[in-house]
């Protein structure tokens, strides 16, 4: 062996085999090794401490916490782990006269972890090591019950029962406990010729055997067991419950101490996202540990820790998994780098001594070389002479990026099933990479790309095809490949899905280094010449600065993506939405605290969004169409106004962007197409390369705007900031300042609070003092306003736009205040629906501020009114209301005076709401003033109202000195007024019943006081007269009601009397007529008329023959009913049945007393038929009774009573 080698520096032979990853149903002929060679490290002895010590509480008291996960990432050594936990568990092992614990003796410097491990491996037990995916069956993860039959088919083995068939082991297990089984194994084997265990699995075609072995060993029949072969798989079936209860029977039967333990390998990854193999694992655990109270084991391996499993649950579900798995152990980088470091890389001491001096020698040079990009993780060098004896002839960065690698490449679908299932460990990689350099020199260090060879054999033929032929075009003479491009494909390939190292030069020129001596800058040259090989070949493809291997759909795809046609128009469009989206999404300046200023955007002269804004910025990109020479750009500035921001000539922002749009392009014509499963992850690439661009793209356009030139109005700005933002609400401030150069007239900033205390002719308090902070911009409205003609009228909203707009640039509030301050002041008038509006109207701020009504509301200079007008106003004022004090403005005289006059009309119309019933005097005067007021409220214009009032002052006048008798009439006379009109009434309705001349005298007095058209004097006079009438009137009414008093009361007691004589009809119809002539009584009581005391003698009589009608009918109904119920009587006993003894003569009928009904007749009423009646003689009287008595007789019976009023 060549000293000078990297072989001769280990201290075991570096080519002795050792096992990627010791599978869990290996056979033992490494057994040895494994234990011998296994590394404990200081985190695995902590992991066994951890593990021992829950076990050991197991063996001394009954728990339910006998499930433990133990995870890791791929390659970590978890499943070594698992199987090592395996040997120290298994009570039966032993390897050339040794037990697995006594390997641990001096790896191990823990006496108590010692103890416990010896202690656990002398008790009695079974150790069911097996990996969950290839003891799955047919239907795997698509079972819910997928966990519970993989534990039920490695509990059959290891019983020695059909794995492969759950319903023949359960004919086994019942065959053993009926101790049958022994002998149906034998007896079987002498019938067919061959071992049962190792033909049971055929069952179907040894089905004659099998029955007829079954009927000798057992009491079935032929048909019963042949019934069963058949139907055995339909009908068995297993649950979680019934498989943990079998487990414990089959403990229970075990010696006293007895565990079993399940060693379950990858569950992670089996049950993955699944949530149901989640709770199934999960319930399988909790029956056993319940049920087996720690005499049975379950122990997991998973790339995922348990806690990461979280996310996929619920989490009541995810506190139970957890529960159920109380001891966690998690296997980390540095274990593995520890492991790897003393189980492959162990130096002899003469070995690491003389690596540590060439440390020494090159250590400068070797911190020089090893440099990563910004954007890379944290990749580690070397640190120290020892550190570099150590991991020499590799170096440390190399082991998480390894295992980021594996991960990387499993999880993005590139390797093999092998690969994925696991069978690859990070031990095993550094292995065969050390071999492939075994015999180069001391200054050799092994670069990543050699990491390849050690799972290219695990790739899909995707990625492997691209490899081989890349290695073949190198072999072929003038092909533009070359060996190093080959080894940088490898490298790419290895490092394409670890997004902790992008791919860049620098990286990929450090990823390479395969010298200690190695010159970088030479090494880094040389990558780069190959990186350009690789592109022009289409093996790989650049994105930004990064490098991406391609396999061969890939370089379909690229090809394809790169035949997409994308207009630059487009492209253009595109870049300009970038701009205005992401790096400068503002969508107005803010040139003050107080003006915000929108504005448009162009790209190229392409408008880029609505066009509605007085400024804008256009972007000129290097495909602008036009002319693009300073002179020529400055010109465009002026025509309008808008920031010229004209970008440098480098487009790498443009073709970025051209390719999103061609990868786009190309992904919306695949949407529609049936694609091969492995188009998908290229097309989740795309998107992710897109995402990629993206982010270069604002990079790139940050640089270019803050490199531009910036031209406003014709002049290139010199700007302070390079930020690209910055840059360009600088060029808009310019823009501004240049455009809106009236803008300075508005000094103070107001807002609609403000606007109200001007309506409120509050003074603002602002810096500077004055009335009006903006005197020159209310200056300005006022000599615009003053440019229209008298009857001109512009409305609010055509005012607003205007000074909006450049040169002014003013917010709306503004302009509303210098208005306002305007109407205050009385320069200006505005009207909405021909109406004024006045500076303290209601509404007058949300008539200004809205817009739909800016529409509505007219603007005009206001017109002076003569002061003879005013003055004469003022008079009609203090004549009709005694006012002295007026405003002395226009609008403030009108409005008090529309105040008054409105309030004056209310109070005409309310008196002449008395007219509308009664008469009253001087009514022609209150509706003269009704029509004057109606008028003159109705005047919006200052003029027309003034005007109106001169016209009509006489008519003002004259009202005024009529109306107060009229209104001091109906506050102290009315009263007087209408009693006195009541009793002439009173004395009009009885005119026929009264005689005495004295009354009328008094009547006539007082209608020639009420007749009058001005009555007010001798209205004083009605009051005595009035008493005079009351007086005379009552005992006249006194005298006529006495007869009708004595009237009323005699009828009401006949009405009482007939009552009394029949109990039921007084209860029935008592109160109805009591309250009647009760209401007769109080009518009379107050009756102050003849004709009403008269006609309630007649109604008192009309009243009493009512009611003893009534009474008649209530009392005739009775009779009918009981007349009625006899007869009803009479006929049963007249009528009896048949079967009854008859005596020979009946009894002699007594005849019924009929009750006699009564009616009530009127004398009048009899009267009445016969008309008029002339009596001359004793003949006519007697012919008069005569038909009397006829009537009379037609009414009466035997069994009527007539009652005659």
């Amino acid at each position: 062996m060549d000293i000078h080698t990297i072989e001769s520096l280990f201290h075991k032979n570096i080519n002795r085999d050792i096992q990627g990853v010791i599978k869990v149903d290996d056979a033992e002929e490494s057994v040895f090794q494994e234990l011998d060679e296994y590394v404990v490290t200081e985190e695995l002895t902590q992991h066994f401490y951890d593990f021992f010590q829950a076990y050991s509480k197991s063996m001394n008291r009954q728990t339910d916490k006998m499930g433990v996960w133990i995870s890791g990432f791929f390659g970590s050594g978890k499943s070594h782990f698992l199987k090592i936990l395996s040997y120290l568990l298994d009570s039966d092992r032993s390897i050339d006269g040794m037990k697995p614990v006594d390997f641990f003796t001096e790896k191990v410097d823990h006496p108590e972890l010692l103890s416990w491990m010896k202690q656990a491996s002398d008790i009695p037990n079974d150790i069911v090591l097996f990996n969950v995916d290839s003891k799955s069956d047919a239907e795997g993860k698509q079972s819910r019950e997928a966990i519970v039959k993989v534990f039920n088919k490695v509990f059959n083995e290891m019983r020695g029962f059909s794995g492969a068939n759950p319903w023949l082991a359960n004919l086994e297990e019942t065959l053993e406990k009926n101790d049958q089984y022994e002998r149906f194994k034998d007896t079987f084997h002498k019938q067919y010729g061959g071992a049962w265990e190792d033909h049971r699995d055929d069952i179907y075609y040894i089905e004659d055997y099998v029955v007829s072995t079954l009927e000798q060993v057992t009491e079935m029949s032929e048909d019963a067991a042949r019934n069963w072969i058949r139907q055995g798989p339909d009908t068995y079936s297993i649950s979680i419950e019934s498989f943990a209860k079998r487990v414990n029977d089959y403990v229970k039967t075990r010696e006293e101490g007895y565990r079993l333990i399940f060693l379950a390998d990858e569950m992670g990854q089996y049950i993955s996202a699944n949530t149901n193999l989640m709770l199934n694992l999960q319930t399988v655990v909790e029956d056993l540990g319940k049920l087996t109270r720690g005499k049975v084991w379950v122990i997991v391996t998973s790339q995922q820790d348990i806690d990461s499993i979280k996310k996929n649950l619920q989490s009541n579900d995810f506190s139970k998994i957890q529960g159920r798995f109380d001891t966690r152990l998690s296997l980390s980088s540095a274990n593995v780098d520890e492991v790897i470091q003393k189980r492959i890389l162990a130096k002899t001491e003469g070995a690491a001594e003389g690596l540590r001096q060439r440390f020494y020698q090159n250590e400068a040079h070797l911190k020089n070389i090893f440099e990563f990009s910004d954007q890379t993780a944290e990749m580690r060098s070397f640190e120290s002479a020892d550190d570099y004896a150590a991991v020499y002839p590799f170096v440390p960065y190399q082991f998480n990026l390894l295992q980021r690698v594996f991960t990387a490449v499993r999880e993005h679908g590139a390797s093999g099933k092998h690969l994925a299932e696991g069978e690859r460990s990070l031990l095993s990689a550094f292995k065969e990479a050390a071999i492939q350099y075994e015999y180069e020199d001391l200054n050799t260090l092994v670069p990543f790309s050699a990491f390849y060879a050690t799972i290219d054999s695990f790739l899909e033929n995707t990625v492997r095809s691209v490899i081989i032929q890349a290695e073949q075009d190198a072999k072929r003479e003038n092909h533009p490949i070359q060996e190093q491009d080959v080894e940088v494909l490898k490298l790419l390939f290895l490092i394409r899905y670890v997004k902790q190292v992008p791919s860049t030069l620098d990286n990929i020129t450090t990823l390479m280094i395969d010298r200690v001596d190695a010159e970088r800058l030479d090494l880094k040259k040389s990558i780069q010449g190959s990186l350009n090989r690789l592109l022009s070949q289409y093996l790989i493809q650049s994105s930004g600065e990064e490098y991406l291997f391609l396999t061969n759909e890939e370089q379909d795809v690229n090809n394809e993506i790169n035949r997409m046609d994308v207009a630059t128009s487009e492209v253009v469009m595109k870049i300009g939405e970038r701009i205005f989206t992401d790096i400068f999404p503002d969508r107005k300046y803010r040139y003050s605290p107080n003006y915000d200023f929108a504005f448009d955007t162009w790209m190229d002269e392409r408008s880029q969004g609505s066009l509605n804004a007085e400024i804008g910025i256009t972007i000129l990109t290097p495909y602008y169409e036009g002319e693009l020479t300073p002179e020529a750009v400055r010109f465009m500035s002026t025509q309008k106004n808008t920031v010229i921001v004209q970008l440098p000539e480098d487009i790498s922002y443009f073709e970025e962007m051209e390719d999103i749009l061609k990868i786009q392009r190309y992904l919306r014509n695949q949407a529609g197409q049936q694609q091969d499963p492995r188009f998908d992850e290229i097309r989740a690439r795309k998107n992710r390369e897109m995402n990629e661009k993206n982010e270069r793209i604002g990079i790139f356009l940050e640089e270019a705007i803050a490199e531009s030139t910036i031209v406003v109005h014709g002049a290139e700005q010199e700007m302070k900031t390079k930020r690209a933002a910055e840059k360009l609400r600088e060029g808009l401030k310019t823009l501004i300042q240049t455009h809106y150069s009236k803008l300075g007239y508005v000094v103070h900033i107001h807002t609609v609070d403000d606007l109200k205390e001007i309506q409120q002719d509050t003074q603002l308090r602002l810096e500077g003092g004055g009335e009006d902070p903006n005197v020159q911009a209310t200056e300005e409205i006022l000599r615009y306003l003053d440019r229209f003609q008298q009857m001109q009228q512009v409305t609010l909203r055509e005012i607003i736009d205007r000074y909006n707009k450049a040169p002014f640039g003013w917010k709306e509030p503004d302009i509303l205040a210098s208005l306002l301050r305007l109407l205050r002041d009385q320069e200006l008038k505005l009207l909405l629906n021909q109406e004024l509006l006045h500076i303290d109207d209601e509404q007058l701020i949300k008539n200004v501020t809205t817009r739909n009504m800016q529409d509505r509301v007219l603007a005009a200079r206001r017109k002076r009114i003569n002061h003879r007008l005013i003055k004469g106003t003022q008079e009609v004022l203090e004549d009709l209301f005694g006012v002295r004090s007026f405003p002395s403005d226009e609008d403030g005289l009108m409005k008090e005076a529309q105040r008054r006059f409105e309030n004056e009309l209310k109070e005409v119309q309310d008196l002449l709401k008395y007219y509308h019933k009664k008469h009253y005097p001087q009514k022609a005067v209150l509706e003269a003033g009704e029509r004057l007021f109606t008028a003159v409220i109705q005047i919006r214009q200052a003029e027309d109202f003034y005007s109106f009032v001169d016209e009509n002052e006489d008519e003002f006048l004259d009202y005024a000195e009529e109306v107060g008798r009229i209104k001091d009439f109906f506050k102290n006379q009315v009263e007087i007024y209408d009693s006195a009109r009541d009793a002439i009434q009173v004395f009009e309705n009885s005119r026929a019943y009264i005689t005495d001349d004295s009354v009328k005298e008094i009547v006539d007095q007082m209608q020639n006081v009420t007749a009058q058209e001005k009555p007010y004097n001798q209205i004083q006079e009605l009051p005595q007269l009035r008493e005079q009438f009351n007086e005379q009137i009552t005992d006249l009414l006194e005298h006529e009601s006495a007869p009708v008093w004595e009237k009323v009361n005699s009828d009401w007691g006949a009405v009482k009397d007939v009552l009394d004589e029949s109990p039921d009809a007084k209860e029935k119809l008592y109160r109805h007529w009591e309250s009647l002539f009760e209401n007769i009584k109080t009518r009379l009581e107050r009756s102050n008329e003849f004709a009403t005391i008269i006609s309630l003698n007649e109604e008192s009589q009309r009243s009493k023959l009512s009611a003893l009608q009534e009474i008649d009918r209530f009392n005739n109904e009775l009779i009918q009913k009981e007349t009625e119920r006899r007869k009803q009587v009479e006929k049963t006993t007249e009528s009896p049945a048949a079967d009854i003894p008859q005596p020979e003569q009946a009894a002699p009928k007594v005849k019924a007393v009929p009750q006699q009904k009564t009616i009530t007749l009127a004398k009048k009423d009899l009267m009445k038929q016969h008309g008029m009646v002339t009596i001359k003689n004793q003949d006519d009287i007697n012919e008069f009774l005569e038909e009397i008595r006829k009537e009379l007789e037609k009414q009466l019976d035997e069994e009527t009573i007539i009652r005659l009023m």
